[in-house]
């Protein structure tokens, strides 16, 4: 990554100047779903940060699901699912959780996306909560608004 170094004067934390840097790569395209990642090694040196930097860098990448790391290959960028927009009915519970091991496997979500979970009428939805777009009912709208 030539000439796209973190400012230690700036007051951006370094971390997030890594992940804003890196994120900013993905979206250009210079890195593609699937593709992986320069090592931290080489992302410290061509940076100018640790390689904890890095890590930290990483991670927040991570939890927005713009990054996957798996152990013993390294970290890839993440495929890009579409969002779906979800109604939520009048009175409906909506929470959000870490997914169970058969919830991630079920939805192929990365380890760091959280679900959300809409409960209503006695039954419960789970949806990845990096592809679900959830509005509120006309009709809820309405009354909040009287």
């Amino acid at each position: 990554m030539p000439g796209v170094t973190v400012d230690r004067t700036a007051y951006e934390p370094m971390y997030r100047q890594v992940a804003r840097i890196l994120q900013e790569r993905i979206d250009e395209g210079a890195y593609l779903p699937g593709e992986l990642l320069p090592s931290e090694r080489e992302l410290a040196i061509g940076m100018g940060a640790s390689k904890d930097t890095i890590r930290d860098g990483l991670k927040v990448l991570r939890a927005r699901g713009r990054v996957v790391t798996v152990k013993g290959v390294g970290t890839k960028v993440a495929a890009r699912h579409e969002v779906q927009e979800h109604q939520i009915p009048p009175g409906a519970k909506v929470t959000a959780r870490m997914p169970s091991r058969a919830e991630r496997r079920r939805f192929n979500i990365p380890e760091g996306i959280p679900v959300l979970v809409v409960e209503s009428a006695g039954e419960q939805v789970v949806l990845p909560a990096d592809r679900a777009v959830l509005r509120g009912s006309e009709e809820s709208e309405t009354r909040r608004e009287s």
